[in-house]
């Protein structure tokens, strides 16, 4: 009986122990360029083209007021990223992969291109546009704001605090 119980707790410590915790590692932490990112982004406004796949096609401008909601992303230097709803936590992230380039793909101002990997899930990344005060956030599922693919888009606009 001994042997069994010490067997159970061998292969139970053995499984804890050997656990991989999904954590950022040092290249996935927002320094350099990247740490553009680091600090409190409010969401200030949404363009939404939706109707493509039912037309007419149609636009709209959603505002935290039109939508009764505020909404925050934290960027912490380690690679973890927070969002809030109304101020308080909504979910929360940890970067796994960064891409990050200068090549004007999008029309904000001496902007990056990035994408983020989150989680380690190829369906959840970021991907938008950068500046020092101004960051566009594609659509990405887990976001309040999520168009279904191929029928409607989201551009989500947020301030640096």
């Amino acid at each position: 009986m001994k042997a069994a119980s010490f067997i159970t707790f061998l292969i139970c410590t053995i499984a804890i122990v050997s656990c991989k915790k999904d954590y950022p590692i040092e290249k996935n932490s927002f320094n350099g360029d990247t740490s553009i990112f680091v600090g409190t982004w409010n969401w200030i406004y949404s363009e939404h083209d939706y109707g493509w796949c039912d037309p007419p096609s149609q636009f709209e401008v959603v505002t935290p007021t039109s939508a009764g909601y505020t909404f925050k992303i934290m960027f912490l230097e380690n690679g973890l990223v927070s969002f809030y709803k109304d101020n308080i936590l909504y979910n929360d992230f940890r970067i796994t992969s960064i891409w990050f380039k200068d090549d004007n793909f999008c029309d904000l101002q001496d902007s990056y291109h990035y994408g983020l990997g989150i989680n380690k899930m190829a369906e959840n990344y970021l991907f938008g546009c950068i500046n020092t005060d101004t960051l566009l956030l594609f659509n990405f599922p887990g976001f309040i704001l999520h168009a279904e693919p191929g029928c409607e888009d989201y551009r989500n606009y947020f301030i640096k605090e």
